[in-house]
């Protein structure tokens, strides 16, 4: 707030310095960022199953890589492996780790808006995440690198894609 407060009640003028260009352009088209929420438009119609369906995800809506299990104590399935060989103990430790839908359509949005056919100048293929603090921006970042990795892995071995890379 301090910061805030300086910033915000300073008499010095941020316009002395030189101007970039005075013919600046914005490049990309913002036509629907007044009607809808840029990116999302199709994700929007999209229940959470059709979005595992789409992303090529388990059953469980995750991707392969994932563990399935959170563990409330903190320890990896990988470092405790015999927490998995009794369910009743499985149950007592772990709890089903599950993405919300948000985060489901987060991917499939910037997998869906950075792979295209055709080279396209007037397509932008970049992503801006910025949604409200704890939604899960890292689980979506981690999502879309496990996505990228089954996709080559799937790709290296002769596979079909998964249904949104098709």
């Amino acid at each position: 707030m301090i910061i805030y407060g300086q910033y915000f009640s300073s008499t010095d003028q941020d316009d002395t310095g030189p101007v970039l260009s005075k013919n600046s352009e914005l490049r990309v088209a913002f036509e629907d960022a007044i009607k809808s929420d840029l990116g999302m438009e199709e994700e929007a119609k999209l229940s959470p199953d059709e979005l595992i369906l789409a992303l090529g995800f388990t059953s469980l809506g995750l991707p392969h890589q994932f563990n399935q299990f959170r563990n409330v104590t903190g320890k990896t399935p990988w470092e405790d492996p015999h927490s998995f060989s009794s369910a009743e103990l499985r149950d007592s430790l772990y709890f089903p780790l599950k993405l919300h839908w948000h985060q489901l359509a987060g991917v499939h949005s910037i997998i869906r808006n950075s792979f295209t056919k055709a080279s396209d100048p007037a397509h932008c293929s970049s992503t801006l995440g910025c949604d409200e603090v704890g939604l899960g921006k890292t689980a979506l970042a981690l999502t879309l690198i496990a996505f990228l990795n089954q996709a080559i892995a799937l790709q290296t071995s002769g596979k079909q894609p998964p249904p949104i890379l098709r």
